[in-house]
């Protein structure tokens, strides 16, 4: 038997904060072995887990806002755009050979459920029905929900709506194995309730306390506060800091470049942590695959802090680890006879551009290196750079990536959901 969890939302769903690794993790300790992972508007969250973590059964999901309120699709190959009527949503479901399933079909509290009139519209095309949601306040609307699914002799299921790690065993059912839709609700039909707890208001109390202290995202409230506190000490010595979208426009100018150049790459390598953004957009600007190593100097950390977001504290890592750069992972992108763009995002020594370039030598047929700008003279100097700002070392703006960054909370989510993890 089969122990499954329905209606999970990860990352990437705006309001989800699950990682990926963190609901596998989730999953493995709660005996979890089959995710439902529907996230609003996207299959993206769905597929990944279902790639990175194939260990575990995943069906993949969408939770669809239509124009009248939600619907969820199961067994989904492509994504289905929000906005549209309920019926073209369903048909677009059926036309992938989905599921149709109701979440929350009475609860009247959220303006995002169905109105009775368009549940009588799609009554004939509706597989599932949600007769428990974790998320719902009252039981009573959980128990609508029971009578509509009898009445319409629609096939059961039991929903965490998990947004936080704690909600995802919140509703667990056993069921047999399964290999597609149709053996999915046969299956379904004789599944048994293992688990059904809902999300009390004390505990949504303290979800949110423990999200506001910054227990799920990339910095704690105390080193949030510190680095504000940074933050303005920087710029009160006339320190700047760039933008995702200046970062953005100096990609698409390096990308024009590239195009007139007499280089074309097969893959872009960014060197993780700096080189992850730049090399994710100039792989999306020239249409190529995009893949990732990590090479960074030895760090003294506190908490979620290096080295990189504590002004000063350079001198103090140099003292106590010195300042040769290491490799911590290699790419996973096949460059066997390839032209690879190596990219970071500063330029100083070359260090860093140097072990890259030694680690890919042995199977690319050709190499060009690029970063953003050069802010000293460096062996080897970037093939490709933006700008060239020698004799700033110090006095450069700062990247997004830095901690201390207005910018950063914007960037740590875009990394956690497109780049690599934990970078």
């Amino acid at each position: 038997m089969l122990r499954c969890a329905f209606h999970i939302h990860t990352i990437y769903s705006d309001d989800g904060l699950i990682r990926l690794e963190g609901l596998r993790d989730q999953a493995k300790n709660l005996g979890i072995t089959t995710l439902c992972v529907t996230d609003h508007n996207s299959i993206e969250g769905a597929l990944r887990f279902q790639n990175q973590f194939p260990e575990l059964q995943t069906v993949v999901g969408e939770e669809i806002y239509t124009k009248q309120g939600e619907v969820i699709g199961l067994f989904l190959r492509e994504f289905i755009p929000p906005g549209l009527r309920v019926v073209d949503t369903v048909q677009a479901i059926r036309s992938q050979g989905g599921l149709v399933c109701l979440p929350h079909p009475c609860d009247e509290r959220r303006p995002s459920t169905l109105k009775r009139e368009v549940l009588a519209e799609i009554a004939s095309e509706i597989d599932i029905v949600e007769v428990f949601n974790s998320r719902t306040f009252s039981q009573e609307y959980n128990q609508k929900a029971q009578v509509l699914c009898d009445q319409t002799g629609r096939v059961p299921v039991w929903g965490s709506d998990a947004h936080y790690p704690e909600e995802v065993g919140n509703a667990v059912f056993s069921m047999d194995p399964f290999h597609d839709g149709a053996s999915f609700l046969t299956a379904l039909r004789n599944a048994q309730l293992v688990t059904r707890n809902l999300t009390t208001i004390p505990m949504r109390a303290r979800l949110r306390l423990k999200r506001k202290w910054g227990v799920y995202g990339p910095l704690t409230l105390p080193e949030r506060l510190f680095l504000a506190w940074q933050r303005n000490v920087f710029r009160l010595m006339k320190g700047g800091f760039v933008t995702i979208q200046a970062v953005d426009l100096m990609c698409q100018e390096l990308a024009k470049r590239l195009n007139k150049s007499a280089f074309r790459p097969d893959v872009v390598v960014g060197i993780a942590g700096g080189g992850l953004y730049p090399a994710y957009r100039l792989a999306h600007l020239l249409e190529v695959p995009y893949d990732a190593m990590r090479i960074s100097y030895p760090q003294v950390r506190v908490g979620n802090m290096d080295t990189d977001d504590m002004m000063g504290a350079i001198f103090v890592r140099n003292a106590l680890k010195g300042n040769t750069p290491q490799l911590h992972a290699f790419h996973s992108f096949d460059c066997q006879n390839r032209r690879v763009l190596l990219v970071d995002d500063d330029c100083t020594s070359g260090r860093t551009l140097r072990i890259g370039l030694g680690l890919l030598q042995a199977e690319a047929r050709e190499i060009k290196t690029l970063t953003l700008r050069i802010l000293a003279k460096s062996d080897p100097s970037p093939d490709f750079y933006f700008e060239d700002r020698r004799g700033s070392v110090f006095r450069h703006a700062r990247f997004p990536w830095i901690k201390y960054s207005p910018y950063y909370q914007t960037y740590a989510r875009f990394r956690d959901r497109w780049l690599c993890p934990g970078s």
